[in-house]
């Protein structure tokens, strides 16, 4: 009888620390999921400042240039924290890619507003709606805006002589856009 009455005092013992054991795994993976929840949280606050910090410099662009001329500028903050693992390591390549987007765009900006000032604002400002496409054309490369500012001012010379001025303004315009290359005749090639 002795060695049930200790059995019967051991078997709640060894009971409850198996209830102690998985209340431990319980707890345990609650704070496992808590921590990796707070994590794509700061993961998450980091990755949208960045994002709001871009935003908000686009904006002080457009308001720099007058209109809303600012292209998307493409940016990767997702590819730049997607292997780093501490908090400064994350908020670095955030703030890395966010001065590489910043001084693309500030370029782009440049680009844009000398564009714009060298040809557009001289000769839209009587004539705007003659120009709706000037948006897309002052973001273009300098070489290839001096096409687009022949267009325009081709454009504002056949506005001011008239019917018979555009007809022949269009044709500048046409002949303008031909490539000097596509006018080229191509050789044959010898055969052997």
């Amino acid at each position: 009888m002795q060695r049930w009455a200790k059995w019967w005092t051991v078997k709640p013992s060894a009971d409850h620390v198996e209830h102690l054991k998985e209340l431990a795994r319980v707890t345990q993976r609650a704070t496992e999921k808590l921590v990796k929840a707070r994590k794509e949280e700061i993961r998450g606050e980091i990755l949208t400042g960045g994002i709001t910090a871009m935003r908000e410099h686009i904006a002080d662009l457009n308001a720099r240039l007058g209109k809303p001329y600012m292209p998307k500028v493409p940016t990767d903050f997702a590819e730049a924290i997607k292997s780093k693992r501490t908090v400064d390591s994350l908020r670095s390549a955030v703030n890395n890619e966010l001065a590489r987007a910043k001084i693309e765009a500030s370029t782009i900006a440049n680009r844009i507003q000398i564009n714009l000032g060298k040809t557009l604002r001289e000769l839209a400002s009587a004539q705007a709606f003659l120009f709706a496409r000037h948006r897309r054309a002052g973001a273009q490369a300098p070489r290839r805006f001096d096409h687009a500012g022949e267009v325009a001012h081709c454009r504002a010379r056949s506005r001011r002589a008239g019917p018979a001025g555009r007809r022949s303004a269009s044709a500048l315009g046409q002949r303008n856009r031909r490539r000097p290359s596509a006018r080229l005749k191509r050789k044959p090639v010898p055969r052997l």
